[in-house]
This record gives C-alpha cells, structure tokens and sequence, in this order.
C-alpha cells in the first residue's frame, strides 16, 4: 500500500498515513525496517511540516493467559513526532495494575474528574491540526469525544 500523504487546509502541512505491510506475524526489527522504508517519504521536502503520530488502537495485557500468550488491552501509548515539539511531554498514567486513569482534557496530568484517553482522542486532535476537524467527511465519520490538545 502507498502512504497517503497530503496537504493540510491552507497551512500545508502534512500527515503521513503509512500502514505496515502485514505487521501479523513480523518481530519489532522487520516493523522497524518497514517503518524507516516509509520514512523515505520525508526526503520531499517536506519534514519540517509533517507530523508521525506511531501508535495502535489496543495494547496487550501486562500478564500472560494461559496459553503463554497476551490479549489485548485497552491500555496503549503512542509517540509522536513533529518539528514544532519541544518534546518532554507525557499525557496520562496507569494505576498499579496497569488500568488507565482519568486525565484533565486541560493539562494531560491524572485527575479523577477528568476522561479516559482513546484513539479516538488522538483521531480527534490529528483532524484539528490538519483543519479537518469541522469539515463534513468528519462529520460523515464522527469522533464522540471533546477535544484534546494533544498538539499545542
């Protein structure tokens, strides 16, 4: 599959949706080396306004089940890269047994007020940096959380 790759609003920045080649079944090594061949992309000339958001929609369970295998688990983390970021920067935690706490929307920090961070958190904000966020595909496709500055 080709990278997507395009223009954001009037800002041109862009956003690289890259999707791994049949990443069941692979190790890290051969995700990696399928990730930095997709990096190739960024020689065009424009790394100085693309954003790589690498992340999955699930985790896997901090234990193993009986099988000696891990489930999945509704705890994941992402990272993100982006010229702007001054890096440094966590959003959320987990308790003791590994369960995400609730965030302040605001702040990013633990707060038992606050919500449980999603992708669709993550879906959200990369739509608003694009200038997508209020655009009628995303309503065709709605995203049932608030906002999230993940980006600034």
């Amino acid at each position: 599959h080709a990278p997507l790759i395009g223009p954001a609003n009037h800002c041109e920045r862009f956003f690289i949706a890259a999707p791994l080649e049949d990443p069941v079944g692979q190790d890290h090594t051969t995700q990696s080396r399928a990730a930095q061949a997709q990096s190739r992309h960024l020689d065009a000339g424009i790394a100085d306004r693309t954003t790589v958001v690498v992340g999955s929609d699930f985790g896997r369970t901090p234990y193993y089940n009986s099988g000696n295998g891990k489930d999945h688990w509704p705890v994941t983390s992402m990272l993100v890269l982006r010229p702007e970021s001054s890096g440094g920067r966590v959003f959320g935690a987990s308790t003791t047994e590994f369960l995400s706490q609730p965030v302040n929307l605001t702040t990013g920090q633990p707060d038992a007020a606050g919500e449980i961070l999603t992708p669709q958190h993550v879906n959200r904000a990369i739509r608003n940096l694009m200038g997508v966020g209020s655009s009628s595909l995303a309503d065709n496709y709605p995203l049932n959380v608030p906002d999230f500055r993940i980006f600034g």
